[in-house]
């Protein structure tokens, strides 16, 4: 049996600047170093074999963390980088809003059907990010590998190991430092074992996900 974390990066500058950072290389917030803290802890007692991480900072920062003390080489692959949001990339929610009204409902409401100019689509993103933990797996079998990457990454592979519908409602977004955790058996059948688990990190830390949904919720209720 092969085991993969697969473990959101903590919570970057464009996260709190409510930017659409995808591969735009934001550094992490203060608030992510303390998340980071915790997620070393965390992670301290798993008989972890191989750390792998998306190129950008906020991944590889979050890939250091894992690996703790550990005398262990973090292995780069670019395809676990976060959705290419093309020409929206590093813009503010607000900028896009007033630039794309009709598209940027559409991302709340229908992201899977979102083309985006001179980016990707949740398609393109599931296929890449299957390819690379796929042939990771293979590189270590019966290994415990933990892959520090991006919510879209997260959330598209999961819905294609639960063969959920495409309208992703099934699987929420994975919260920053949360552990998705995958098994592998000896014939490269996946399973998913848990989703998103925070339970490392207390309320505090997880104020940005609770105002982006109280935020959200607000919204809804106003229309």
């Amino acid at each position: 049996m092969t085991t993969v974390y697969l473990v959101r990066h903590c919570e970057s500058m464009g996260n709190i600047g409510n930017r659409m950072q995808g591969r735009t290389d934001c550094d992490i917030s203060e608030n992510g170093a303390r998340q980071l803290e915790n997620l070393t802890r965390r992670m301290a007692d798993e008989a972890i074999d191989v750390i792998y991480s998306s190129p950008l900072t906020r991944a590889r920062k979050t890939a250091e963390a894992i690996r703790g003390v550990r005398e262990m080489e973090i292995q780069i692959v670019e395809d676990l980088q976060e959705m290419s949001f093309g020409d929206w990339e590093d813009r503010t929610w607000a900028e896009l809003r007033e630039a794309y009204p009709e598209e940027s409902h559409k991302w709340n409401d229908a992201p899977y059907e979102m083309v985006f100019q001179n980016g990707e689509t949740f398609e393109m993103v599931e296929q890449r990010t299957a390819a690379a933990i796929e042939a990771i797996v293979k590189a270590h079998p019966g290994k415990t590998i933990a892959i520090a990457t991006h919510a879209t990454p997260i959330r598209v592979y999961a819905r294609r190991v639960l063969e959920a519908d495409y309208d992703l409602s099934t699987v929420e977004w994975a919260r920053n430092t949360s552990i998705s955790t995958f098994s592998f058996d000896d014939e490269g059948k996946v399973s998913l074992v848990q989703y998103g688990d925070f339970s490392h990190q207390p309320e505090e830390l997880l104020y940005h996900f609770k105002r982006k949904d109280e935020k959200r919720y607000s919204e809804s209720a106003k229309q």
